[in-house]
């Protein structure tokens, strides 16, 4: 266990957001275990009859179960895993570590402060008052706990004697004050004491209190509900916090190599043919390359061809004709053809018209344009 102590490293400080950078703490413990598209209703009604000692035969009559599950997320549930995938809020949750596991730093610390926390900060202290006042305790503040590797941790809001702790709350959400209130429910902290009893060694119970000022006038301001170390959930936790780890830490690799989702391959590189003539060109770069050369060649004589009845093709045509030979394909103007001495038959409209017989003629003196390019 590692502990950063109040004095150095107060809850809410600058040294407790670096502290806690890039480590999986126990107020998110429930985000981090809850899974989708885990159990059905039935499947956890058996899982839960096996887990109580019921025979197979018994658990299948108690989830009214016709034939043995086969389900691969009961298996998983049986052997104390948690099946299902993980949710979207875990997902970002474990992106925002792997983020700050490399930069060393707390990411969006602006953005940690709503109002609701900086409330409970500044009634932290009434709540430490209180119950020490109903418990007759005294609470010693804590600033942050990890275990050795700096990869879980924890801000208990305070440790009592050598084996008891606190955590407070000041709800507002009647959704959370309601059961906590009225039928001592524990559920929506339970899982962040557990964690904080699994980090320090020894400690074997904790205070939930819950600070509501406003109930002062009928004496419900403060309500204590004491939570017992329960093994059998601080088992299954580890490994449920272990398996988010490699989450986290797989996240980390990709974002260092630069690694494309899986569904989203590379594209293969491009591989550029051999072009006619002995004129070889090694990339589809050097090609183009080669080719803006081209374009603006010294002017060679015309060649003279008689192309009063001779067929002709449309120019566009024409370097479609001429792209198996070059990579990447040809691009050619008027301008293009004249400078390599070779003259349209006609423009109509926007086509410009190069005769067949002149095709031969041309496609030499691209190449050795090529040729003396090359050198």
């Amino acid at each position: 266990m590692k502990l950063y102590p109040a004095h150095e490293c107060p809850q809410g400080s600058a040294e407790w957001h670096r502290a806690r950078a890039g480590v999986i703490t126990a107020s998110m413990v429930d985000t981090v275990r809850k899974k989708v598209d885990g159990l059905t209703d039935q499947q956890a009604a058996y899982v839960a009859a096996r887990k109580a000692g019921q025979s197979e035969e018994q658990a299948m009559l108690t989830a009214n179960y016709k034939s043995k599950p086969r389900a691969a997320a009961i298996d998983i549930a049986l052997a104390g895993g948690t099946p299902g995938t993980w949710s979207d809020a875990a997902k970002n949750y474990a992106f925002k570590l792997a983020i700050e596991r490399i930069t060393g730093t707390a990411l969006g610390d602006d953005e940690f402060n709503p109002w609701q926390a900086v409330r409970g900060s500044k009634l932290e202290e009434e709540a430490r008052m209180e119950h020490e006042i109903a418990a007759d305790v005294m609470v010693m503040p804590v600033g942050f706990v990890t275990t050795d590797d700096g990869k879980f941790g924890a801000s208990a809001d305070g440790w009592i004697g050598d084996d008891g702790g606190a955590e407070y709350k000041c709800f507002l959400t009647t959704s959370k004050l309601r059961p906590i209130l009225l039928d001592n429910d524990t559920s929506f902290v339970f899982g962040q004491c557990q964690m904080n009893m699994a980090l320090c060694p020894g400690r074997t119970w904790w205070h939930f209190g819950l600070y509501l000022p406003d109930l002062r006038v009928i004496g419900r301001h403060f309500t204590l509900i004491p939570v017992a170390r329960d093994d059998a959930y601080i088992e299954a936790m580890w490994r449920d916090l272990r398996e988010f780890d490699a989450l986290v830490e797989s996240y980390k690799a990709r974002l260092i190599a630069g690694q494309q989702p899986v569904d989203l391959p590379a594209a293969p590189p491009a591989q550029a043919p051999e072009p006619a003539s002995g004129v070889h060109v090694d990339t589809l770069a050097q090609a183009r390359a080669l080719l803006d050369a081209a374009a603006s060649p010294a002017p060679a004589p015309p060649v003279h061809v008689d192309t009063s009845e001779a067929p002709a093709v449309k120019l566009g045509d024409l370097c479609d004709r001429l792209s198996r030979d070059v990579p990447g394909g040809l691009k050619m103007t008027e301008a293009f053809i004249r400078a390599l001495g070779v003259t349209p038959v006609d423009s109509k409209g926007r086509a410009v018209l190069i005769a067949e017989a002149a095709l031969p003629d041309l496609r030499d003196a691209l190449i050795a344009r090529i040729r003396e390019v090359l050198g």
